[in-house]
């Protein structure tokens, strides 16, 4: 070869080495930006701005996913603006609708001979269309157009595709921050209305502001209807609206069901429809259309409003007493994100409305209570005047007394004024597991209540008697048999016919359910906490490891060959590091997420051999494999593979120097049960107890999500996992699935 052609060829050389610089070092700064971007359409600008920068173009465009279709949202370069929607159903050609369906990068290098290409700019001669994907779901496609042929080749494809990546997370980061923002809002919201739900005694208040609570959560028409023993309603007053117009409320009412229909929605066949407390009953399941034909308003809203709730969907629930009695009924429909409902989404509403239906017993109790106080004020003013009916009424009036007494909830004892007890309802000797009312009258209260709270209690004794009341006073309290329970009571002071103090009245309630429900609402709030740490990490560590992997990609390219062995190496390192980060973001966001599950047949056979091609098993590991082909079972492969591959990797990391992984199944009618034994180091007791905590790790590497993950998966099929170690002999991890999961394929929350 003449000199003069090699030193062009090199010079050739260097100046694409530069060009492929350049472009990355506009993919790095462009990166950045868009993860800084605080809206969408900051995201799609950005993206164009980039793509103009890497590659230059004739016309380029960013289209997003709507529904079956996609749209162009943003657009550079063309003569007139770009306004249509491709269909993803296949009945038109598009390299971009392509492109979004397959999931794959699509280059034309003539258009003139492409029968996909969808005729546009006349000077238009090359194609290249990316699709833009978050979490394995294509919701657009970046589209650029050259006036060249072949103007685009494998680099420009790999650099587009980057640049996708960083869309991609833009897009989702401003998804997850909006639904942090969105649960942090309602749990506010939930908050101040439980506060003001309670402040009102009238039970229509209440009513009132537990459906505009619901309807500040999101849903445009809410109803609530108080029921009786027998699910029936008595008045229209005892139905609440919010979303309805008065004509609709009057048809509600006019078509209400009676009691034994809701006892059938609530029943065997419905169970199908459950998410969590709630019902969903989708519109397009012919059987619901043919249940539910008559008696429901129509929404005034299209499907084309919705993203994939039908404008006749149902969502209902019972609202429940913690001992089980139902005491109304909330049905909710249009939600504003038109979207159908979720465990995650409806976790906040289940706690709201079991806080609901106290409510709504307590205002009840109330009235009930002022209607006795009402009549015993109207019996004492006609004393006088009915001398012969007094012991009658009086008796009648002490009847009603108790009976209200004795359906109250709570507690009520009476005691003297040293704390002896010398009456009590039927509730109060139960509360603390007294054998009979016989056997609790005569102890001394303050033997009821733990040895902590005993010289608060007759502080609180002496306040009584000094101001003649107390409420809402928290004491830990103590059963017969010595366990400890939380109680709220109220006590206020009893005087004899000269005004004389007696003795004291106590309403005592049990709380422990109100303490779940609290604990529950933490366990929610550090869920979203996780969530928006989720968020963050992947906020700041997206951006860098794509930079650094644009950089490794870089090097590789330009030096190929070229590299020592020793420079290869650290290359290999540098890529497996960002598979490793890359992995522990991916634990973070999927810890933070509910998991939906697609169930597919398998057979224990089968899936230890895909976990154990996945594992990574050393040479000085033995495997003992003694699952069987049977029984074949309904599960997620994809997530219980995980699960699997982690627990075989804890038990190849025990055992650093070899041994033996002895893997077994065996099943029974409902039940397949896998034991995984290996005989490593063993685990102590102390880190026995803290291994399913998240965050918790003995590992140099690692989050410590890895086995809170598993167990998730494990329980998101119904199923459980148990663990059994002995230090310096092994560990042994159980796990038991049932063969026909009753799961509709979601997570249930705790």
């Amino acid at each position: 070869m003449p000199a003069n052609q090699s030193q062009v060829l090199v010079e050739s050389a260097a100046s694409q080495g530069k060009a492929l610089e350049e472009r990355l070092s506009a993919l790095n700064f462009y990166g950045g930006k868009l993860n800084s971007a605080n809206n969408l359409r900051q995201v799609y600008e950005l993206t164009l701005d980039a793509m103009e920068q890497l590659l230059g173009f004739a016309h380029a465009s960013f289209l997003i996913r709507d529904k079956d279709y996609l749209k162009v949202v943003c657009q550079r370069g063309y003569a007139e603006p770009l306004d249509f929607r491709l269909p993803l159903d296949g009945s038109k050609k598009g390299i971009t609708v392509k492109a979004a369906n397959k999931g794959k990068p699509i280059i034309v290098n003539d258009v003139t001979t492409a029968p996909e290409y969808v005729p546009g700019s006349p000077d238009v001669k090359s194609e290249l269309a990316v699709p833009v994907e978050i979490e394995g779901r294509s919701v657009g496609v970046l589209n650029v157009e050259n006036r060249q042929l072949g103007a685009f080749d494998e680099r420009d494809v790999t650099l587009l595709q980057i640049l996708a990546s960083h869309a991609a997370t833009a897009m989702s980061n401003l998804e997850k921050r909006q639904e942090i923002e969105k649960r942090s809002n309602q749990l506010a919201s939930l908050m101040r209305s439980s506060a003001e739900m309670i402040r009102s005694t009238d039970l229509r208040q209440r009513l009132q502001r537990i459906a505009e609570a619901i309807n500040e959560l999101g849903w445009r028409r809410v109803v609530i209807s108080v029921r009786d023993e027998k699910l029936e309603i008595e008045h229209p007053e005892d139905m609440v609206t919010v979303g309805l117009a008065d004509e609709e409320r009057q048809y509600l009412w006019d078509k209400r069901p009676l009691g034994h229909v809701w006892a059938e929605r609530f029943g065997q066949d419905f169970q199908r429809f459950k998410v969590g407390e709630f019902y969903h009953l989708p519109w397009r399941d012919p059987w619901v259309r043919e249940k539910f034909s008559n008696g429901t308003v129509d929404s005034h809203l299209s499907p084309d409003e919705m993203v994939d709730w039908d404008p006749q969907d149902l969502l209902y629930a019972p609202l429940r007493l913690a001992e089980g009695h139902i005491v109304g009924v909330l049905s909710i429909d249009d939600p504003i994100d038109g979207k159908r409902p979720t465990k995650e989404s409806l976790a906040p509403l289940e706690l709201f409305i079991h806080q609901s239906a106290v409510a709504i017993e307590n205002a009840k109790l109330i009235q009930q209570l002022n209607d006795a106080r009402n009549q015993i004020k109207g019996y004492a003013e006609h004393l006088e005047e009915k001398v012969k009916e007094r012991t009658k009424d009086l008796k009648e009036s002490e009847e009603r007394l108790k009976s209200i007494l004795a359906a109250s909830p709570d507690a009520i004892t009476v005691t003297d004024l040293e704390g002896n007890i010398v009456e009590c309802t039927e509730q109060a000797w139960k509360m603390h597991r007294s054998s009979s009312k016989e056997d609790f009258i005569g102890e001394n209260a303050f033997g009821l209540v733990a040895e902590r709270d005993r010289e608060r209690a007759r502080d609180n004794m002496t306040k009584t008697l000094n101001s003649g009341l107390v409420r809402n006073v928290e004491y830990t309290l103590l059963t017969r048999d010595g366990c400890e329970y939380p109680a709220e009571l109220s006590a206020s002071l009893i005087r004899d016919a000269l005004g004389m103090p007696i003795g004291f009245v106590a309403m005592t309630r049990d709380i422990s359910d109100r303490k779940r429900m609290e604990q529950q609402l933490l366990k929610a709030e550090r869920l979203a906490a996780i969530g928006e740490v989720a968020a963050m990490v992947g906020h700041d560590l997206r951006n860098p490891l794509t930079g650094i992997a644009g950089a490794a990609y870089y090097l590789r390219a330009k030096l190929g060959s070229a590299m020592n062995q020793k420079s290869l190496e650290m290359l290999e390192l540098i890529e497996k590091d960002i598979e490793y980060s890359n992995k522990i973001i991916n634990d973070l966001l999927e810890y933070s997420q509910e998991l939906r599950l697609e169930l597919t047949e398998a057979t224990p056979k089968v899936l230890i051999k895909g976990a154990l091609g996945h594992a990574g098993v050393p040479e000085n590991v033995h495997i003992k494999d003694r699952t069987s082909n049977d029984p074949k079972i309904m599960v997620d492969i994809e997530m219980l593979l995980r699960a699997f591959v982690n627990i075989i990797r804890n038990a190849v990391d025990a055992m650093p120097d070899g041994g033996t992984l002895s893997i077994s199944s065996k099943h029974s009618n409902v039940d397949l049960e896998f034991a995984f034994a290996d005989t490593g180091a063993g685990m102590s007791s102390e880190v026995l107890e803290r291994i399913w905590t998240p965050f918790f790790t003995t590992k140099a590497k690692g989050m410590g999500l890895g086995l809170s993950i598993c167990r998730r998966i494990i329980e998101a099929h119904d199923g459980k996992i148990r663990v059994s170690s002995t230090e310096g002999k092994g560990t042994t991890f159980i796990v038991t699935l049932p063969i026909k999961p009753q799961l509709l394929g979601g997570e249930m929350l705790e």
